[in-house]
């Protein structure tokens, strides 16, 4: 909401986990600049978003905001996924991932087959399309995500920087970012009765202990 201060990542009724937390993967700190951190790790694998434990959530705002959040990547594993989605089953993300050792952002996203009606799929099993990647010289990364929802768009686009002087703003102004990937549709149906809300996240493919590092969170 216009003049409206959202609340932090840590300490905040806002911010809701996607499921009973296991909380011996949460850490909870504040950084120098006495910004709130959340660290989230892994403890098994999984074959998609919608398996994954310990997403971060807060609801999205309609007619349409703007989400940005600082991703530290640092202690990630081959195979791991980190970042920023809009969390329903036909979800979409922009993501940190190790290849071969590289670390790569790519945009994901996942549209359930409309031909299961309104219900949807409960035991999704697919790892969902990649639709953008660019190699990254570092661990660092502000992710943004842009929905819009009036007149029934409901539509996302993902943003990102590695510029420093950017990072250090913590703000979701889209100025000076580079997109990733490309539109995705959001639709409700019956499989998450929860609406879209932003999540934070890290989820595991190959080998189990990595670790995410998020601080930074802004919604406009």
């Amino acid at each position: 909401r216009p003049g409206y201060k959202y609340a932090s990542l840590t300490g905040s009724v806002s911010w809701q986990f996607n499921h009973e937390p296991e909380l011996s993967l949460i850490e909870k700190s504040i950084d120098e600049n006495d910004n709130p951190v959340i660290a989230i790790a892994t403890d098994r694998l999984c074959l998609n978003l919608v398996q994954t434990k310990n997403i971060y959530t807060m609801r999205a705002v309609y007619p349409r905001c703007t989400a940005a959040v600082t991703l530290d990547a640092s202690e990630i594993r081959e195979g791991d996924y980190a970042g920023l989605a809009m969390l329903q089953s036909s979800y979409a993300f922009a993501a940190v991932t190790k290849r071969n050792g590289e670390l790569w952002l790519v945009m994901k996203n996942r549209d359930i087959d409309r031909e299961l009606g309104i219900w949807g799929e409960r035991h999704d099993k697919e790892p969902g399309g990649e639709i953008g990647a660019i190699k990254l010289d570092g661990p660092v990364v502000r992710i943004y995500a842009d929905a819009e929802f009036e007149n029934m768009k409901d539509k996302v686009k993902f943003f990102y920087t590695t510029n420093k002087l950017e990072i250090e703003k913590n703000n979701a102004k889209l100025e000076n970012t580079c997109p990733i990937g490309e539109e995705a549709g959001l639709r409700f149906i019956l499989d998450h009765f929860t609406g879209v809300r932003f999540g934070l996240f890290i989820y595991s493919t190959k080998e189990c202990g990595g670790k995410a590092a998020f601080s930074g969170w802004n919604m406009e």
